[in-house]
């Protein structure tokens, strides 16, 4: 009898030591589980942290940059918008950046630093194509330059508006615009092109070519 009390204790005893044991296997499991997860949301916020430090650096160097542009700098851009007009209807025809030629360039430094010249006020349409940065005058130019009106519209922003009378035209397709100092010769200050639209005699043709200094 005392043999099998003492058989049934220690067969207890060591379900007792195996239960304990698996409770430590399971709280040892516990604690890694939960340090695996305090180290992936640690993790996480390291990454949200440097993310957003990288947005903020980003910002700052973009500022610096822009305000580094900003000094000792200055851009000519245009841009001109078309109307045709017959009768007492004016109609928008079309409005389009227009690009300021090497010889714009270089009057307009003139202008500036050297000797004063004659201000961008002449307007020529024509019936080519293919002009750009390194042109001197229109692909095709038709007929002679029409002088504009100056305006001041506002801070660092000008418009040049010239008018091209009805019984200017008899079915030219116009598909050229370009601005300049002079009635003739190479001095093509900005150019810009379309299409193309046939005009007869009642069109009269209203341009306005508008210049920001930035």
């Amino acid at each position: 009898m005392m043999r099998k009390r003492y058989e049934e204790h220690l067969l207890q005893s060591n379900n007792n030591g195996v239960k304990q044991m698996n409770f430590r296997l399971m709280e040892e499991r516990y604690l890694e589980e939960e340090e695996k997860k305090r180290a992936k949301k640690l993790q996480r916020r390291q990454l949200v942290a440097m993310f957003f430090s990288i947005l903020v650096l980003m910002g700052f160097v973009g500022f610096i940059a822009y305000n580094l542009g900003q000094q000792g700098t200055m851009n000519v851009s245009g841009r001109v918008t078309v109307y045709v007009i017959r009768g007492d209807q004016k109609e928008f025809w079309f409005a389009s950046d227009n690009v300021i030629t090497n010889v714009g360039r270089n009057l307009a430094r003139d202008q500036i630093g050297g000797t004063p010249i004659a201000v961008f006020d002449y307007v020529q349409v024509g019936t080519g194509t293919g002009g750009g940065v390194g042109s001197t005058d229109l692909a095709t130019p038709f007929s002679t330059r029409q002088q504009g009106t100056y305006t001041d519209v506002t801070d660092y922003e000008w418009e040049i508006t010239t008018t091209f009378a009805a019984g200017f035209f008899d079915g030219e397709d116009i598909t050229e615009f370009g601005c300049f100092n002079a009635a003739s010769g190479p001095s093509l200050f900005s150019y810009a092109s379309d299409a193309g639209r046939v005009l007869t005699a009642a069109d009269s043709l209203q341009v306005i070519w508008e210049y920001t200094i930035t």
